[in-house]
């Protein structure tokens, strides 16, 4: 609604790219898996709406884009960790967020620089144990989160198109 008030052009940006987010959730919603291509298309529209919320903020890398047609995810995994980046990390314009996609035998990582928000509220983890289950019911592996130092890592089983 600010940027309605305030921003007309930017507020008709992000009415376009939420209502790409929308039509794949509900396109998708329903699908086991989909193409990675598709997913990362996605997220890319998820990113929109972030970069026009938070501005320079956030900074998100995608993957090679060769490989992408050779995978199959579950559809809107990567969002959910996008959103959980956004949601536990301290940044700015000043220090953006910068968030990591990378593909390595038969996976894909997100990782993100560690800078967790001070609200006095610790995480309960229900995102991730339910992305975890996910997998785990869907491609019969689960997800691995590494905390290591100062970055967060969580590895995605991909499964092979061919």
């Amino acid at each position: 609604s600010f940027l309605i008030e305030h921003d007309r052009e930017r507020a008709l940006q992000f009415n376009c790219a939420l209502a790409e987010v929308f039509q794949y959730i509900l396109l998708n919603k329903s699908h086991e898996l989909v193409l990675l291509k598709d997913e990362i298309e996605f997220l890319g529209h998820y990113c929109a709406l972030l970069k026009l919320r938070f501005s320079e903020g956030i900074q998100v890398f995608l993957p090679d884009k060769d490989l992408l047609n050779e995978y199959l995810i579950p559809p809107i995994s990567l969002q959910v960790l996008l959103e959980n980046a956004v949601k536990h990390n301290q940044f700015s314009p000043e220090q953006p967020l910068e968030v990591r996609l990378a593909i390595e035998r038969n996976t894909i990582s997100v990782c993100n620089e560690l800078r967790r928000k001070d609200t006095g509220n610790i995480s309960s983890n229900i995102g991730l144990r339910n992305l975890d289950e996910r997998y785990r019911l869907i491609m019969q592996k689960g997800i691995r989160v590494d905390c290591a130092g100062s970055w967060f890592t969580v590895t995605l089983p991909l499964l092979k198109t061919s």
